[in-house]
């Protein structure tokens, strides 16, 4: 009977230690005529966005080999995207499989993959670099190897549109959820923190935040925390939410009981993870008055009443201006060439030949360059003729010289071609003679060369209709803009009155169309933060002031209220220096006309103070331009961006990683770099991390249209 009881216990024990085998070391098919063998498999092939699939690689190796390693291989895992990947525990024990002959000792090493968008996803082949000595002496060579694992697909679906709750927020898992305060007792006015936390299997770090609402108190989004219980095949933990809760009422109050919609993708079905309510005793408090006393409605924050249309672009930002700044130094350089070419003359053809001819020590290949030049400058294309002179004779008859001055300079051509390139060229005091009397013949009898159309003999353009045309287009474009411009202030002024009627949410959104429409109008982009601010949207207003401010830096309205949101630097140093944008550029435009004037007199009188003028004006407006640049780039806010809620800062771009950091809602950041959907920022205070990048609100101010 014993007996029988050990043979059970013994065979329940290999059952489970085989149900506990990954599925690579039995499912893998490896090569028994090799004695290292590297396989890799994923299961399983098909999941839902955010469900667990588990990825294996399997290292096969036998038993000389593995008593042969002076190492131990390398592995190289694959390339994932669009993915999470969290690396599971290296098992302790050591897997064995027969194939054939061979006896291999399996060794495992698994990943959880969490898919982030439906799809056929593409996992990489992993890599396996090893060396095996030559012998088994120890000072045996080595040879290296390199094995890879096929590319494996997985097939992603989306969670079922039927049947899809409301509420349900993208939570993939078999999920719990608890809610508990750290006090059970506090006066109005007095925060408590309130935490929720949803435990379970499934991909913790994508999980999103609870939805709170407390009717008798003020809620706002705390820090998180994430715990990754990587110690079973199926990736768990928890994830903690904090709340700051506010109560402005007195009594025994409820936390109200709270649902957390998620998708279970083992059951295929939508659950929900409830946690009960939670007592709260709130005691009366100084910070808020009693019901009984009576309250006056606070005075809501003024706005802009006039519309003034669009702000110019900065002229740093213009095409014009640098065009213009690239014409200045024209003049100075036209002058200076002219003074480089001034009593340098160039001579013409005829004259030089007349030199030629004068010079009774002239080379022949002298003459014969002089005499082609002033007869090519006489009669065009002749110069593709004077290789062979009888086609050179013909083209002068049929530009009008007669046969014997044609025959004559045929012959001249001829003599001065054997004279300039035989062996022993001499010199012929009567070729210069002869050149210069058949170029004047030529040159009385060829055709005269055709005048320029007189301008007045050309069509007259009808002036007047022409100015009459451009007049009219003028004056409807400027109607146009008009109108156009009206209709803009009608619609700001009904914003206006809608704000005046406490309709806020209306005057808000006519706000924001009006920006739209137009995205350099200062007014609007005020008005709509105003309108947000009274409305509780904190993010919304940051970012309106904030864009308004970089169009008009010197508008105090939106600066004073700035200087209250987290992470808004003041003064001249600060965010918007409150400096006229054009300052800078005008400045390095003056010095810039300074310094190309100056120039242009000394180019002019040769005087050595107007050079020294010219260097040091130059100098200043190169510096001025520079600065003027980065004021405009850092006036544009492209880097800057606003937290929409509160979040944490990762040390890497990824959910897994550690958190170095906490960022409350409205405040400013510094994006430094992008890597995929993440941004590297810096804080005020030097903080510097990762972030989501959908989590931040750009203040970029829109470019002139």
């Amino acid at each position: 009977m014993m007996r029988r009881m050990l043979r059970i216990a013994a065979l329940l024990s290999a059952t489970s230690l085989a149900a506990q085998e990954p599925r690579i070391v039995r499912g893998a098919k490896i090569d028994s005529s090799k004695s290292i063998n590297f396989a890799s498999g994923i299961w399983p092939s098909a999941v839902y966005v955010g469900q667990q699939a588990t990825y294996e690689i399997g290292i096969f190796l036998d038993e000389e080999v593995r008593s042969r390693l002076r190492r131990n291989p390398e592995f190289i895992p694959p390339d994932v995207r669009s993915m999470l990947a969290v690396d599971l525990p290296v098992a302790r024990q050591l897997y064995s499989r027969r194939e054939g002959t061979r006896q291999y000792d399996v060794h495992v090493f698994s990943r959880a993959m969490f898919p982030l968008q439906p799809g056929r996803q593409i996992i990489g082949s992993a890599r396996l670099n090893y060396a095996v000595p030559l012998s088994s002496s120890i000072f045996s060579l080595e040879e290296s190897h390199t094995a890879r694992a096929t590319e494996h697909a997985i097939e992603v679906r989306e969670p079922p549109v039927d049947g899809r709750p409301a509420d349900f927020r993208g939570a993939v898992g078999r999920l719990t959820l608890t809610s508990r305060v750290d006090a059970t007792r506090t006066r109005v006015g007095d925060p408590v923190t309130l935490t929720v936390t949803v435990s379970g299997v499934g991909s913790m770090p994508l999980l999103p935040r609870p939805v709170v609402t407390i009717p008798w108190a003020q809620v706002v989004n705390g820090p998180e925390r994430l715990n990754i219980d990587s110690a079973s095949t199926l990736i768990g933990g928890s994830k903690q939410f904090d709340f700051v809760v506010t109560p402005r009422e007195q009594g025994v109050r409820d936390v109200p009981e709270m649902r957390y919609t998620y998708f279970n993708p083992y059951t295929e079905q939508y659950e929900a993870a409830i946690a009960p309510a939670v007592g709260l005793r709130v005691d009366p408090g100084s910070v808020v008055a009693a019901s009984t006393v009576a309250q006056d409605t606070p005075a809501r924050l003024s706005i802009r009443t006039k519309y003034r249309g669009e702000t110019s672009a900065p002229w740093a930002t213009l095409p014009v201006f640098w065009f213009g700044a690239l014409l200045a130094p024209l003049p100075a350089l036209f002058f200076a060439s002219r003074r480089r070419r001034k009593g340098r003359p160039i001579a013409s053809p005829a004259s030089r030949l007349r030199d030629i001819a004068a010079d009774p020590r002239a080379a022949p290949h002298d003459v014969r360059h002089a005499f082609v030049h002033a007869v090519t400058d006489r009669v065009p294309l002749v110069e593709l003729t004077i290789i062979d002179p009888s086609r050179f004779e013909r083209h002068l008859r049929r530009e009008g010289v007669s046969r014997s001055a044609a025959q004559d300079a045929s012959r001249l051509l001829q003599s001065l071609n054997e004279a300039s390139f035989s062996p022993a060229p001499g010199v012929s005091s009567g070729l210069g003679a002869q050149a210069l009397h058949v170029h004047s013949v030529i040159d009385a009898e060829a055709i005269q060369r055709r005048k320029p159309a007189d301008p007045k003999s050309v069509r007259k353009i009808d002036r007047a209709g022409v100015v009459i045309s451009m007049l009219l287009a003028g004056s409807l474009l400027g109607a146009s803009a008009f109108a156009q411009m009206q209709a803009r202030a009608s619609q700001f002024d009904a914003a206006v009155e809608r704000y005046a009627q406490n309709d806020l949410s209306g005057a808000r959104e006519v706000f924001r169309q009006l920006a739209q429409l137009e995205s350099r109008a200062a007014d609007s982009w005020a008005n709509f933060g105003t309108a947000s601010w009274e409305l509780g949207d904190s993010v919304a207003a940051a970012a309106g002031w904030q864009r308004a401010l970089r169009l008009e830096p010197m508008a105090s309205d939106v600066r004073d209220r700035l200087s209250g949101t987290p992470g808004f630097t003041n003064g001249w140093f600060g965010d918007v220096p409150p400096l006229p944008p054009n300052v800078g550029a005008g400045l390095a435009l003056f010095t810039w006309l300074v310094a190309c004037g100056s120039y242009l007199l000394y180019v002019r009188q040769r005087d050595v103070r107007w050079q020294q003028s010219a260097s040091g004006a130059f100098a200043t407006s190169v510096v001025l331009g520079l600065a003027t640049l980065i004021s405009a780039e850092r006036a544009r806010g492209q880097d800057r961006s606003l937290v929409k809620e509160a979040l944490v800062v990762y040390e890497l771009p990824a959910l897994s990683a550690s958190t170095t950091a906490q960022a409350v809602v409205g405040e400013q950041v510094r994006v430094i770099a992008h890597e995929g959907g993440w941004d590297r920022v810096s804080f005020s205070d030097g903080r510097e991390g990762w972030v989501e990048g959908s989590l931040l609100q750009s203040l970029e101010v829109p470019a002139a249209r």
